[in-house]
């Protein structure tokens, strides 16, 4: 049974409740930003320099599978699991090491 992201990708700040945020060192609540997709920008509690920056994809028509049909294009590719769901950390670009890095790729199976 897929995750249930609907709500996430709606309303990505949703994510995290304010005992939540504070227990990862985030200031409560993130501030929802509307572009292309819709995602939630969410600052240290210590120092606006630092922040974590949430965009949720909607799911893929092949779950997983898809993002795991383009592992060669990535620069880095992990699998994890959210929950007990099958993710992936990937993408084309490696920023790690400067401090730039998607948070994650969920993309659980159809």
């Amino acid at each position: 049974m897929p995750a249930p992201t609907q709500d996430l990708v709606s309303d990505p700040c949703s994510v995290l409740n304010a005992a939540e945020a504070a227990q990862v060192g985030l200031a409560y609540p993130g501030e929802q930003v509307t572009q292309t997709l819709v995602s939630c920008n969410w600052t240290s509690s210590g120092s606006n320099q630092n922040f974590v920056h949430d965009t949720p994809l909607p799911q893929n028509s092949g779950g997983i599978s898809d993002v795991y049909a383009q592992k060669s294009n990535q620069a880095y590719f992990e699998p994890t699991d959210v929950d007990g769901y099958p993710a992936v950390y990937a993408d084309a670009q490696d920023g790690r090491k400067s401090g730039s890095a998607p948070s994650g790729r969920e993309s659980p199976t159809n």
